[in-house]
């Protein structure tokens, strides 16, 4: 998920854009006309994956571990 979050972090200072998280950015983009909705909704749906992804492995080694085997 880095490569895709630092994609929107540039795109976002690029456009002006201080939001604070990476959906509320998306959205912003959207409003801009960076991104249509159909692929700014596949972008959100990754980053959706990756954060369940970050989390079950946070739980399942009960600590902020990110290396998933």
């Amino acid at each position: 998920y880095r490569l895709p979050q630092s994609l929107i972090n540039a795109l976002s200072i690029y456009h002006g854009i201080r939001s604070a998280s990476a959906f509320q950015r998306i959205d912003r983009l959207i409003e801009k006309g960076v991104f249509p909705i159909t692929g700014a909704n596949h972008l959100k749906r990754l980053f959706r994956s990756a954060l369940k992804m970050r989390i079950e492995a946070h739980l399942f080694y009960r600590e902020e571990k990110e290396i998933i085997y």
